[in-house]
């Protein structure tokens, strides 16, 4: 009885970890890196196709470049995926009001149908970059 429960305990902390692939890349908007930080807030999603699945998220970095990772965990199922990318001015008030934004990205990267994005993650490492358009929409 022991053995059994040593067996399901084993396998119920692998999980899937094991199996996500690593996704990384770039984002430009202009021909210039979309970069992340304090003052912009730079989102990529990864949207499985056909709707059932879990999204994979990452934010943009100082450089435009992303790393995903599903929910707590480093990387995504390998498949097919629909891309969404948002990038926010974050904008600060004076002291004790809320901040606010200004979205630099058009409006339809940031719906994974309408961006025109799309990936098929293989098993292991994946790279890909997107590049966007102010006049996109």
């Amino acid at each position: 009885m022991r053995c059994a429960w040593l067996i399901i305990l084993s396998t119920a902390t692998l999980g899937c970890g094991d199996r996500l692939a690593t996704v990384t890349g770039h984002v430009t908007l202009d021909g210039e890196p979309l970069a992340g930080g304090p003052e912009l807030r730079g989102i990529v999603q990864f949207n499985p196709a056909g709707g059932s699945g879990v999204t994979a998220t990452a934010y943009l970095d100082a450089e435009g470049k992303y790393r995903l990772a599903t929910g707590s965990q480093d990387g995504i199922m390998p498949g097919p995926y629909e891309v969404a990318i948002s990038a926010t001015r974050i904008i600060y008030g004076q002291p004790g009001e809320a901040a606010s934004g200004r979205s630099v990205t058009p409006r339809r990267y940031a719906n994974a149908k309408d961006s025109g994005f799309t990936a098929d993650v293989a098993p292991g490492r994946n790279t890909f970059d997107f590049a966007l358009q102010s006049d996109a929409d």
